[in-house]
């Protein structure tokens, strides 16, 4: 997974062609959304299944029009013209421009249902929205994408969205385990540099009545609810600065990087 998305970003080859049965999965519960809407699939030609769903679903969910690029950059003067014209985007946009993709469609104020890494979240835009309540994780990941050579990759996404109304709530955050528990079974790390943080590698394995900063799987954000045991978000790894000035970017552990963590705390 890693490998696709660090050879996308370096060779901006990242076309990687969402399934049907992903969209028609997800889509469905936006159905009584799109009643009298204009779509735009800004990301897509007259090949893609984001247009063929909408084509063949317009009447069901009685769209007033629908819009494809056809090829054209999200970013260039005509895609931006049909951009202002239309109620929301629904597209898979390239993993390495999803950060220019998703400031767009803030600047322009439109809603949005797309396709992104598990980690895009953690992203600076992605995040500070999401801290704002105006960016949530959609109902379902996804994970097979076909290339232009027609060959299966696996990549870990998710669908995002700013139409909180139609987002499913997340599973309670299921924990019983003290900190002293935790602490008899190894089950913690030492975040190197940031010895006020506990780190923890497994969702289950939080602590519930640890009052100092936790370390979290950023998948802790996407599957849980924080709130259901009294946590809340401090920052993301990336995000993170300690006291004395210390920048986090991704934590290490004995030296070796570890993936993009979520920093949380006991609300007080």
């Amino acid at each position: 997974m890693a490998k696709i998305l660090n050879k996308a970003k370096k060779t901006k080859n990242d076309e990687f062609y969402t399934l049907y049965e992903d969209i028609e999965k997800e889509l469905k519960y936006y159905s009584e959304y799109f009643e009298n809407k204009v779509v735009y699939c800004n990301c897509d030609t007259k090949d893609s299944n984001f247009y063929k769903y909408f084509k063949e679903n317009f009447e069901v969910l009685k769209l007033k029009d629908l819009l494809i690029s056809d090829g054209l950059d999200f970013r260039s003067e005509e895609s931006i013209n049909l951009l202002k014209k239309c109620d929301v985007v629904v597209t898979n946009p390239p993993f390495s421009l999803a950060g220019d993709f998703l400031a767009q469609l803030v600047d322009y104020n439109k809603d949005y249902i797309f396709i992104g890494h598990d980690t895009f979240i953690t992203l600076k835009l992605p995040f500070a929205l999401f801290r704002e309540g105006k960016f949530f994780v959609g109902n379902n990941k996804v994970r097979d994408f076909v290339t232009p050579e027609k060959e299966i990759k696996s990549v870990n996404c998710h669908w995002f969205t700013n139409l909180k109304d139609y987002v499913k709530h997340k599973e309670p955050l299921n924990i019983k385990i003290t900190y002293e528990e935790g602490k008899k079974l190894n089950l913690y790390e030492q975040i190197d540099d940031f010895p006020e943080i506990l780190g923890v590698n497994r969702i289950k394995d939080i602590p519930i009545d640890y009052d100092g900063l936790i370390s979290v799987p950023i998948i802790t954000l996407i599957f849980k609810d924080l709130e259901s045991k009294g946590f809340k978000i401090i920052d993301n790894s990336k995000g993170y600065i300690s006291k004395s000035g210390k920048k986090g970017n991704r934590f290490k552990v004995n030296g070796k990087t570890k993936f993009d963590r979520l920093v949380i705390k006991k609300s007080v």
